[in-house]
C-alpha cells in the first residue's frame, strides 16, 4: 500500500490531478500500489454501459 497523500502529490507532479473526476480510483490505486512503485502515466475516461455511464482511471508505474 502507498501513502495517499504521495500518490496525489505524485499526480500533481506529472500533470495528472484530476481534482473531481476518480477519487474513489485514486484510493482504490493508492491500495493496490507497492510502497516503492511510482506512477509514470495516468489517464481518465468515461465509458458508456448499456444502463450507466462510469469513469476510469488508468495508470502504468515504474514496475507495472
Amino acid at each position: 500500500m502507498a501513502d495517499r497523500k504521495q500518490l496525489e502529490d505524485r499526480l500533481k507532479e506529472i500533470g495528472c490531478n484530476f481534482r473531481f473526476f476518480a477519487r474513489p480510483e485514486i484510493r482504490e490505486l493508492a491500495n493496490v500500489l507497492m510502497p516503492n512503485e511510482l506512477v509514470q502515466h495516468c489517464v481518465i475516461g468515461q465509458y458508456k454501459g448499456v444502463r450507466f455511464i462510469g469513469s476510469h482511471r488508468s495508470a502504468s508505474t515504474s514496475d507495472r
